[in-house]
């Protein structure tokens, strides 16, 4: 009886060690398991964190970073000057999406009435004095040079028998005929027309004369006008709002009889040829060369665009594209590479200035 009791307590305590081993081992497959199932995320975790391979990649060449359309040209925000920023807008010529051609008028502000007024003034004093200066140049008219000479020809008839005269009388006075007081007569009448004779030869002479100072005095009256035109005009265009280049009417701020928005009155570009503004990190600047190759990632479009890389900024600032990602670098420090979209891409991101891009420079 007692050796029944004994061979089953041992079979018992040989089940329980059994049991317990069984346990254990059971746990440490479970823990192998784990590791094993966690090994590859855990790698691809790193991997996205870019740690430090052992041997560089393709891929890792390239670099990325986010960017925005922009017309090749940039665009143009239109505002009055700042002497005329109470005045509000008179007129608007244009509509969002024409396409206008520069120094196009596309509005104009305030008193530009009075301005064009103005204007015309100007010209009309200006051709005035250009006439002043022609006269002057061309001299005195023909009819008053002919007179002028006729003068002279009677002058001199005069003084010539007025000396035939006086000639006469002095054979006569030899013979004693005439009296001396007779003959001092004929003498004063002759005088007086040789004085009348040069008075007349001088008033040819200056009427028919164009004298250099005269000319200086009525040029110097033409650049005045036209310095008082130029200012006229430089007066106008302060109120006028016209197009600085061949552009499209992309965003309209400002309509009138309203003054002009903190944003200016309109902004246009020229979508014939567009960039892409991207902000590659300060970190990976050195490698971005003009000339490289870059993809352009859309979003709404299936396939990526193609550009090249055409400028490197030269100052390095903050990033003005934000990324979604809530937990991305706001605050980091990028340079600003400017990429030109090929030809035939550019109709497909001519409606979408300022959209935010994804851009791959292909650094290799």
């Amino acid at each position: 009886m007692l050796g029944s009791v004994l061979f089953v307590m041992r079979n018992a305590l040989s089940l329980s060690l059994r049991s317990r081993w069984l346990k254990i081992a059971l746990g440490v497959a479970v823990v192998v398991g784990l590791g094993l199932g966690l090994g590859l995320p855990l790698q691809r975790l790193l991997a996205e964190k870019r740690l430090p391979a052992a041997g560089p990649s393709k891929a890792a060449l390239n670099i990325g970073c986010l960017g925005r359309v922009q017309p090749a040209t940039r665009v143009r925000r239109l505002a009055p000057p700042t002497s005329l920023s109470a005045d509000r807008l008179t007129a608007l010529n244009v509509s969002e999406g024409d396409r206008v051609e520069p120094d196009q008028l596309l509005g104009w502000f305030g008193d530009r009435e009075v301005r064009m007024a103005g204007v015309h003034q100007a010209e009309a004093d200006l051709a005035s004095a250009e006439a002043r200066l022609e006269q002057v140049k061309a001299g005195a008219k023909k009819g008053v040079i002919a007179a002028a000479e006729a003068q002279v020809v009677r002058a001199r008839a005069a003084e010539a028998n007025a000396l035939r005269e006086l000639d006469r009388l002095e054979k006569l006075a030899h013979e004693k005929v005439i009296s001396p007081s007779e003959i001092d007569t004929r003498r004063s009448a002759w005088e007086v027309a040789v004085a009348e004779r040069q008075a007349a030869e001088h008033t040819l002479t200056s009427v028919a004369e164009v004298r250099p100072v005269d000319v200086r005095v009525a040029e110097a009256g033409v650049a005045s006008a036209r310095a008082t035109l130029e200012y006229a005009r430089a007066t106008l265009s302060l109120g006028e709002l016209r197009a600085p280049v061949v552009g499209t009417v992309l965003k309209i701020h400002t309509w009138p009889g309203e003054r002009p928005a903190p944003e200016g009155v309109l902004e246009i570009g020229n979508l014939d040829a567009l960039h892409i503004v991207a902000e590659v990190y300060e970190t990976d600047v050195m490698r971005v060369r003009c000339g490289q190759n870059a993809r352009i990632l859309v979003s709404g479009l299936p396939d990526p665009l193609r550009g090249e890389v055409v400028e490197v900024g030269w100052e390095i600032g903050r990033k003005d594209v934000l990324s979604t990602d809530p937990i991305a670098d706001i605050d980091a420090r990028v340079v600003e590479v400017r990429v030109r979209v090929n030809a035939q891409d550019t109709p497909k991101l001519a409606r979408l200035t300022h959209m935010q891009v994804q851009v791959v420079i292909e650094a290799n």
